[in-house]
């Protein structure tokens, strides 16, 4: 069972990557629209789990509630983890 979930961790570790890679190199190739002097805005923000602690980090409320959604999914799939080991040992 050990060997199942290590698989698994470095799969989802480098399905990550790569879509890190690919989101990369589509920005890359992305043709700009609009004119060279317009005005954009970047809204975005992060979530550090600090053991089930989440600390949200945000641009815009917008993004926090989203992020904030996030974080709670986060515990409740960290917490379900934890109570399936428990019960397979």
């Amino acid at each position: 069972m050990f060997e199942y979930l290590m698989l698994i961790g470095f799969l989802m570790i480098a399905l990550g990557i790569l879509v890190l890679i690919l989101a990369t190199l589509m920005d890359f190739f992305k043709t700009k629209s609009g004119q060279e002097g317009e005005r954009t805005s970047v809204q975005g923000g992060a979530v550090i789990m600090v053991g089930p602690i989440p600390i949200v980090l945000s641009t815009d409320p917008n993004s926090a509630k989203i992020l904030m959604i996030l974080a709670i999914v986060l515990i409740v799939i960290s917490f379900l983890f934890i109570l399936s080991l428990k019960v397979l040992q």
